[in-house]
């Protein structure tokens, strides 16, 4: 067996030096927070350097207690690998509005006032369980909420405003913890 070969069946490809990053991204794999995920996540979270890791339908819905456990612990094993490569210290979890697995998961309409309420309930609880799972890995969690504000007519694709609601689902945690 040729170096290559051993290499490949190890898995591991040691390069020096070693690349480092920030964050681990968890986010929803809808095509529409493409753009303002990336620029976000340089511009505004300061975090030029980041894995992205899985983009599961629902973000961090995979890791909440409501995803199926097997489908949890794959979507981790596999995006802690850049643990090895990239050690980083954070894992930044989104949430989105009009989210089609939330929706078809909870069953909300956010179009009424009481889907709107309930969307708040769903996204503090799944927010709250993902922080959690993730801290309980070791990891320091940061989450994002993208708020729709407009359709924006140059490019017809929504605007978002991206909040940084880490401390609030922090003290949902710490309550539920009491």
């Amino acid at each position: 067996m040729d170096q290559i070969e051993e290499t490949l069946d190890k898995g591991i490809i040691e390069m020096e030096p070693r690349h480092k990053v920030q964050a681990i991204l968890t986010r929803c794999g809808d095509g529409r927070i493409n753009e303002a995920t990336f620029k976000f996540m340089q511009e505004e979270a300061g975090m030029a350097e980041y894995d992205l890791g899985a983009t599961p339908p629902g973000g961090a819905w995979v890791f909440s207690n409501d995803a199926p456990k097997e489908a949890k612990e794959v979507y981790f094993n596999d995006q802690s690998t850049y643990d090895g490569l990239h050690e980083p210290e954070e894992w930044v979890l989104t949430v989105h509005e009009d989210c089609g697995k939330l929706k078809g998961v909870y069953g909300f309409d956010p179009s009424t006032e009481d889907g709107k309420k309930k969307q708040e309930e769903v996204f503090d609880k799944v927010t709250s369980e993902a922080y959690r799972f993730i801290a309980d890995k070791g990891y320091t969690p940061k989450v994002y909420r993208y708020n729709e504000t407009r359709l924006n007519p140059k490019t017809q694709k929504m605007d978002f405003e991206i909040v940084d609601i880490t401390e609030k689902v922090k003290r949902i945690v710490e309550v539920g913890e009491e």
